[in-house]
């Protein structure tokens, strides 16, 4: 299991910058059987990516949400529900998290949806996550303010925080309503000793790039 799902990521991985996703449709097919709201969104999201800066790492964190079954899922800067859409069907519970209504997040016993900004949400919120994407304002002092406010509630050791927009490959990246200067969050997390807790790498580019974060004050977890 744990062999099929590793293969499974390193093809996300060789396919991650495709605008078309061709080859895994079957597979995503499969993955959304029984799902139907999703499969159709999928579908249309799948065959044509209009920005595949929305979705180049969607397969990445879909494969570790089937490796690592994480059983609360949060995402703050829900938008269409590109990467929203495709982890409903493998979390007991997908949070989503916009200041504006969510028309296609699909209504089903497992998704929550809050329309509220994030300060109000962090408010409410009270158990834990064990993976929260960030992905809504890319401005630094907004995504650090995002993670201030939700990274408490992540586990310690095996939860894993998701910073998207943290390498673009090109300054034509860096307006306000693209990329922004998220980059410099995902440095000062990685530099600031108020944050010496938290291991991060990020992924160069294919386009947007993506920051993973573990909040660990040891190696192991279980220990």
């Amino acid at each position: 299991m744990v062999r099929r799902s590793i293969v499974r990521l390193v093809d996300a991985l060789m396919i991650w910058s495709m605008p078309v996703v061709l080859r895994n449709l079957n597979r995503v097919v499969q993955i959304q059987a029984g799902h139907t709201a999703c499969l159709k969104q999928g579908f249309r999201l799948l065959k044509y990516d209009p920005n595949p800066g929305l979705t180049e790492f969607r397969e990445i964190l879909v494969e570790l949400t089937r490796l690592l079954k994480p059983s609360v899922y949060v995402e703050v800067g829900v938008s269409a529900g590109y990467v929203f859409n495709a982890i409903v069907p493998f979390v007991p519970q997908a949070v989503a998290v916009d200041i504006n209504p969510m028309p296609l997040i699909p209504d089903r016993p497992n998704v929550k949806k809050y329309v509220m900004p994030s300060e109000e949400f962090a408010q409410k919120w009270s158990g834990e996550i064990d993976f929260l994407f960030i992905d809504a304002d890319h401005r630094k002092e907004m995504v650090l303010k995002d993670f201030d406010l939700l990274a408490p509630f992540v586990k310690e050791g095996q939860g894993l925080i998701f910073l998207h927009d943290t390498h673009p490959v090109s300054p034509d990246l860096l307006s306000d309503d693209r990329c922004s200067n998220a980059w410099e969050a995902a440095w000062e997390i990685r530099t600031h000793s108020r944050y010496k807790d938290f291991e991060i790498v990020t992924i160069p580019g294919p386009r947007a790039g993506l920051s993973i974060l573990r909040k660990a004050t040891k190696q192991l977890a279980w220990m």
